[in-house]
């Protein structure tokens, strides 16, 4: 068995569901995720703090329900941006640049070892 397949098989049984079902989840976490960064980086640009709220708001708990602690709590440092009002595009580019490396970084352990 490759160390891939077994990491998936750890991962889902610490989730407590089936590898198939982790595997579709995982793909569409993979897949979206990389989709809301971008456009709360769009919406940085037109100011629009309430959907960067809402996209970290669940980019947070989705990645919190997946155990990728660092992704979650990178998201809510945005949603706290968002929330406080923070327009500054310093403030948010280096968490977004955070979030795609934490995002690049656990899809490696997952999909190509």
């Amino acid at each position: 068995m490759e160390d891939k397949e077994k990491i998936i098989e750890a991962f889902a049984e610490k989730l407590d569901i089936d590898v198939e079902t982790l595997k579709e989840v995982l793909a569409l976490f993979f897949q979206n995720t990389p989709t809301q960064i971008e456009t709360m980086r769009e919406d940085l640009k037109g100011r629009d703090l309430k959907n960067i709220h809402v996209v970290s708001h669940t980019l947070k708990g989705t990645a919190a329900n997946l155990r990728y602690n660092d992704i979650s709590e990178t998201a809510s440092a945005i949603e706290i941006l968002a929330k406080e009002g923070v327009t500054t595009a310093e403030a948010y580019e280096a968490l977004f640049n955070k979030l795609s490396l934490l995002l690049a970084s656990e899809k490696m352990k997952v999909c190509y070892r």
